[in-house]
């Protein structure tokens, strides 16, 4: 298991790396995989989780358990019952190509509207954007 962590950009606070156990199977629609990660915006957690992708239409069978570095050197105790250890998400397999490209002039103009429209009215995104 400290293989999984080779190469983490993190610094260790303690010479610890551990693995979450979790005793559930995943299993998602073929062509799609799972993206493991620390929970979102919890960056007071003691640990960071490392992120990884599995293919949970093939790999369905099997235990996804979650390696992390434990991050912080003066803890003490246990973890609350509930402290959340990893996040999910569903990916699809195959990611569609991205372009990246030079903005035309009129791509430049739109951008640099809705920058001004978000500057001077509340709520542009929320109101014309959101699902």
């Amino acid at each position: 298991m400290p293989e999984q962590a080779t190469g983490a950009p993190w610094q260790l606070a303690v010479n610890s790396v551990l693995k979450f156990m979790n005793f559930w199977t995943l299993e998602v629609p073929p062509g799609w995989s799972l993206l493991f990660t620390h929970p979102m915006n919890r960056e007071e957690l003691p640990f960071r989780t490392l992120s990884g992708v599995v293919d949970c239409d093939l790999f369905r069978d099997g235990y996804v358990h979650f390696p992390a570095l434990w991050t912080e050197r003066d803890f003490t105790g246990t973890l609350p019952a509930g402290t959340p250890v990893a996040q999910v998400i569903p990916i699809p397999a195959d990611l569609p190509a991205l372009e990246v490209g030079v903005m035309s002039e009129a791509q430049v103009a739109a951008n640099r509207a809705l920058q001004e429209e978000l500057g001077t009215e509340a709520g542009v995104y929320r109101k014309r954007y959101r699902r």
